[in-house]
C-alpha cells in the first residue's frame, strides 16, 4: 500500500515526523534495500577492519600469538577493510538521492522498485557526489577550527596542574587576567564557528532531493537547497535536533548496552580482573565485543539510515509547500514538436485501448485520474481537430502526470492558435515557472494578466506566494 493522495499543506513538526515514520514503514523493505545496496558493503568493510585490530589486540605479541604470517594477513586486512569501505561509500550519495527520489514519488503516487529508483537518478550521481563532497568540506572546515580553538584554550588550563605538581605557580609569568580574556576570546569564537558549521548543514541538508527531483547541478542543487530553507532555519533547526536525538537512541545506545551486556555475560571474569588474566582470553574478549558491536551497528544503522533520508525528503516536500510550489516532479525537458502531428506522435502512448466512440465521449472527466484525462483528451483531439480550449485541458492533464515536456507543447499550441487565452497563458507561465525560466514566466505572466477578464482570478494569481517574484 502506498499514500496515493497527499494533502499539499504545510505541515507542524509532528506531522513531519509522523508522514515520513508512515513512508518508511509502509515500504520497509525497499528503503532499507535502496541504501543496503551501498551502505551494507561499506559497514561490513569498516566493521571488518575493527574486528581485525580487536583480533591483533593493540598490544603487544604474546607468547602464544597467531603465527607470524596470521598476524601479517590480520594486519594487512584490518587496514585495507576500511580503505575499500570509503571507496563503496563514494556511492552513498546516490543511494541517499534514490531513496530521497523514491520517498517523493511515494508521496505522489506513484510506487518505484529498487531498480526504477537507481535507474531515473543514474544521471544525478556525479552531482551528488560532488554535491556531498563540497557539503561536507564546508561544514568540516569551521568545525575543525573550532576544535584546534578549544584544544588552544585548553592547553594553558590544563597547563595549570602540570606545573603545580613541580611546585611551579603558572600565575607568576601570566596574569590571571590573560587566561580570562583567552577563555573568552576562545569560547566566543568556538560557539561562532560551531554555529556556522550547523548552520552550514542545516541550510545544504536538502540538497539530494533537490537534485534528484529537480534536475539540478551541484552547485544548484546546493543553492536550491539554501533557497529553501532560508527563513526556516529554526524551524528546520528543530527538527534536526529532534531527529539527532532519536537516532542516537536508536543507534548509538543499543550498541553500547548490547555490547557491554555481552562482554560481562561471555567474558565476566576477564573484564572482573582486567589485567590478571592470561592475555589470550584477553584479546579473544576484545575481539568478540568488537565484532559484536560492529554487528549491532550495522544493523541499527541499516534501519535508522532510510528514516533519515526519508524525513529530509519529507522536509523538503514540506518547504516547498510552505513556499507556494508545486510538488510534480521535474522531468528533463524535451523538444517541443514543430507540428500538431509531432504532438499527436508523442501523446499516443496516452491512447486507452480500443473502444467504441460512444463509450469515450460518454465518460465524466471529472471522475477520472489525470492519465485517463489524458487519454480521454488525446481521442477528442483526434476526433474533433485541435482548439485552444482542448490543448489547453490537454496541458493541464500532462502537468499532472508529471509529463511536462507534453504539458509544454500542448501549451505551446493552444497560445499559438489563441494568444489571448488566459488559461494557456497561465499554464505557460506555471510551466515556466517550475522550470526556473523566469524571464519567460514573466511574459506570459503579462500575457495572463492582460487577457484574463476574472478579477477574482487575476487576485488570485497576484496574492499568490508562489508567483510574487514573477510581478
Amino acid at each position: 500500500m502506498v499514500l496515493t493522495s497527499i494533502e499539499p499543506r504545510p505541515r507542524s513538526t509532528g506531522e513531519v515526523f509522523s508522514l515520513a515514520l508512515r513512508l518508511y514503514l509502509r515500504r520497509l523493505p525497499h528503503a532499507v534495500a535502496v541504501l543496503a545496496v551501498v551502505l551494507l558493503p561499506s559497514l561490513l568493510l569498516n566493521g571488518s577492519g575493527v574486528a581485525g585490530a580487536a583480533f591483533l589486540g593493540l598490544m603487544s605479541p604474546a607468547p602464544n600469538s597467531p603465527a607470524p604470517d596470521a598476524t601479517a594477513m590480520t594486519t594487512l586486512f584490518s587496514a585495507l577493510a576500511p580503505l575499500l569501505g570509503l571507496i563503496v561509500g563514494a556511492f552513498w550519495p546516490w543511494a541517499e538521492g534514490a531513496l530521497a527520489f523514491s520517498a517523493l514519488a511515494q508521496l505522489s503516487g506513484e510506487r518505484l522498485g529498487l531498480r526504477a529508483a537507481y535507474g531515473r537518478t543514474r544521471g544525478h550521481w556525479p552531482a551528488l557526489w560532488l554535491a556531498n563532497l563540497l557539503a561536507q568540506i564546508g561544514i568540516a572546515l569551521p568545525l575543525a577550527l573550532a576544535g584546534l580553538i578549544a584544544a588552544g584554550v585548553a592547553l594553558p588550563f590544563l597547563a595549570i596542574p602540570v606545573y603545580a605538581v613541580f611546585g611551579a605557580n603558572i600565575f607568576e609569568q601570566v596574569p590571571p587576567a590573560a587566561f580570562i580574556v583567552l577563555l573568552l576570546v576562545g569560547g566566543l569564537l568556538f560557539i561562532i564557528l560551531s554555529a556556522l558549521a550547523i548552520t552550514l548543514a542545516i541550510q545544504w541538508s536538502l540538497r539530494a532531493p533537490a537534485i534528484t527531483y529537480e534536475n539540478l547541478s551541484s552547485t544548484a542543487g546546493l543553492s536550491r537547497s539554501v533557497e529553501l530553507v532560508r527563513g526556516h532555519r529554526w524551524r528546520m533547526f528543530g527538527r534536526y535536533l529532534l531527529f539527532a536525538l532519536l537516532e542516537f537512541a536508536l543507534t548509538i545506545l543499543p550498541t553500547i548496552a548490547l555490547s557491554a551486556l555481552l562482554a560481562v555475560i561471555l567474558f565476566p571474569q576477564t573484564f572482573a580482573s582486567l589485567g590478571t588474566n592470561n592475555f589470550a582470553d584477553l584479546q579473544a574478549a576484545l575481539a568478540t565485543v568488537g565484532m559484536s558491536s560492529a554487528a549491532i551497528s550495522t544493523v541499527t544503522t541499516l534501519l535508522v539510515a532510510p528514516l533519515r533520508v526519508i524525513f529530509t525528503a519529507v522536509n523538503y516536500a514540506d518547504l516547498r509547500i510552505r513556499k507556494g510550489e508545486s510538488l510534480a516532479a521535474q522531468p528533463t525537458p524535451t523538444e517541443t514538436p514543430a507540428n500538431a502531428n509531432a504532438l499527436a506522435e508523442s501523446l499516443s502512448s496516452y491512447a486507452a485501448p480500443q473502444a467504441r466512440d460512444a463509450d469515450w465521449r460518454m465518460l465524466d472527466p471529472s471522475r477520472m485520474t489525470p492519465a485517463q484525462r489524458v487519454s480521454l483528451l488525446f481521442r477528442r483531439l483526434r476526433a474533433e481537430g485541435e482548439s485552444a480550449e482542448l490543448l489547453t485541458e490537454m496541458g493541464f492533464a500532462l502537468y499532472e502526470v508529471g509529463d511536462w515536456g507534453n504539458a509544454l507543447n500542448a501549451f505551446d499550441r493552444a497560445h499559438a492558435l489563441k494568444p489571448d487565452h488566459p488559461r494557456a497563458a497561465y499554464g505557460l507561465m506555471m510551466l515556466y515557472y517550475e522550470r526556473r525560466e523566469l524571464d519567460l514566466a514573466r511574459q506570459m505572466m503579462q500575457t495572463y494578466l492582460r487577457c484574463e477578464t476574472d478579477e477574482e482570478a487575476l487576485r488570485a494569481v497576484r496574492n499568490h506566494p508562489r508567483f510574487r517574484d514573477l510581478l
